[in-house]
């Protein structure tokens, strides 16, 4: 995308997994929810990050905007309470327990129209992407349980986009 069509997007979603061994994972995305199309245009991941190191390479990237909501991996509530010192607008995710939050979310994803990614801004994010598939056996039939990967772009856009899962999950319950 162009800097020019990404300050055209009306509502940036911000989502956050905390990691140190594995990559920690901030996006930035805009969800359209009429065409069911999502736009991934911001990234910073990168492994072995305090969170002073973190929030800086977020203030960067937003250009020094700490009052966008960011959804955050309810896991590390210690540094979702030092970012909030820091002055950022962040809240953690309302995680479900067991597979089925993640199910959910995954779902989600897969009904969308279609998911664009800017490569160049998100490379490990449209890395993660294009990479993502469920488990086969020898045959190449596909069992139903999601893979043991490294999702943590993934992670990070299904907690920004959380409000919009629930929702979505909310009425087909009903």
């Amino acid at each position: 995308f162009t800097d020019g069509e990404v300050r055209q997007f009306p509502a940036r979603l911000q989502g956050l997994d905390f990691g140190y061994a594995h990559p920690c994972a901030f996006t930035q995305s805009y969800f359209n929810s009429r065409t069911r199309e999502l736009f991934i245009f911001g990234e910073v991941a990168e492994s072995e990050l305090t969170n002073p190191e973190l929030m800086e390479k977020i203030k960067k990237l937003t250009h020094g905007d700490k009052r966008t909501m960011i959804i955050a991996d309810c896991e590390d509530l210690k540094s979702i309470q030092e970012f909030r010192r820091n002055g950022f607008n962040i809240k953690k995710c309302r995680k479900r327990k067991g597979k089925n939050g993640e199910w959910t979310g995954i779902k989600f994803l897969k009904g969308l129209k279609a998911i664009y990614i800017d490569p160049v801004r998100c490379p490990l994010c449209y890395k993660q992407f294009t990479s993502y598939a469920y488990k086969q056996d020898k045959e190449g039939n596909y069992y139903d349980l999601l893979p043991d990967l490294n999702e943590d772009t993934i992670d990070s856009i299904r907690y920004a986009l959380e409000p919009y899962i629930y929702q979505s999950f909310l009425s087909i319950k009903h």
